[in-house]
C-alpha cells in the first residue's frame, strides 16, 4: 500500500467514524437524551491515595520537575512495585 492509499484509507476511516458518532447522537436525540454532556467515565488509573506515598517520594528528590512529570513518575513506580509484588507471588507459587 502506498503511502497516498495509506493517507486516503485514513480519511475514509475518519469520516465513517464520525459518521457512527453522529448516527449515535442523532438516535439519543430521538429518544429524547441530552447529547450535549459527555458521559462521566470511571477513571482506570491509579486514584491520588495509590500515589501519594510516591509522590512524596518524589518530592524528597528535590528534582525540579512539573506536575505531570511527578505524576509520570509516581505512576511509573507503582506500576514497577505492582509488577515486583507479582513476580514474587508467582516465583513464590513456582518453588
Amino acid at each position: 500500500m502506498t503511502p497516498e492509499e495509506r493517507v486516503e484509507s485514513a480519511r475514509k476511516a475518519g469520516l465513517a467514524s464520525a459518521a457512527a458518532r453522529k448516527a449515535t447522537r442523532d438516535a439519543a436525540r430521538a429518544r429524547g437524551e441530552d447529547v450535549r454532556e459527555p458521559k462521566p467515565r470511571p477513571s482506570t488509573g491509579p486514584t491520588i491515595d495509590e500515589l501519594s506515598p510516591y509522590l512524596e517520594q518524589i518530592d524528597a528528590e528535590r528534582r525540579p520537575l512539573t506536575y505531570e512529570q511527578r505524576i509520570r513518575e509516581a505512576r511509573l513506580r507503582l506500576r514497577r512495585d505492582v509488577a515486583r509484588q507479582t513476580l514474587g507471588a508467582f516465583d513464590a507459587d513456582r518453588a
